[in-house]
């Protein structure tokens, strides 16, 4: 049924997730706001991120 309650995306955001990722610690690291060790800790790595998913039976003890 349909509730409206979630949007079912036409793209995969990821890239553009990713991108904003590595441009916000990229500013950071250039206004010194967070030292090179933490930059490089917190740099994702593209080849092993994946989106979050989320499943669940709503209702189940009913």
């Amino acid at each position: 049924f349909d509730t409206n309650a979630f949007v079912e995306l036409s793209s995969n955001p990821f890239n553009e997730i990713f991108d904003k990722v590595v441009q916000l610690l990229g500013a950071l690291r250039q206004k010194g706001l967070i030292r090179k060790w933490q930059y490089e800790q917190m740099m994702p790595d593209r080849t092993k991120c994946e989106l979050a998913h989320l499943y669940f039976n709503p209702k189940t003890h009913k």
